[in-house]
């Protein structure tokens, strides 16, 4: 795997230490990656839940034309929302 991936996917694993909600898009712009590709966006998502059981993978959107890049999130399992 290229070093900018493992970059991202280390500052991820780090991030899964102090937050239960984490966003790739900040993490990524965070480390000097402005964007990803979606095959790229997929094999860090990949990798960093292979390793962190607790999250799963989302998309969290504020239009439907977001890219995966821009909307992908990690949740830890354990956050409960409430149903409106």
């Amino acid at each position: 795997m290229k070093e900018y991936k493992l970059q991202i996917i280390e500052e991820l694993n780090k991030k899964a230490r102090e937050t239960k909600i984490i966003s790739l898009r900040e993490t990524a712009i965070e480390c000097g990656y402005k964007h990803l590709k979606t095959q790229e966006c997929l094999e860090i998502a990949n990798a960093f839940l292979k390793n962190n059981n607790d999250y799963k993978m989302v998309r969290m959107m504020n239009n439907k034309y977001d890219s995966i890049f821009c909307s992908l999130t990690f949740l830890d399992k354990s956050l409960e929302f409430e149903d409106k």
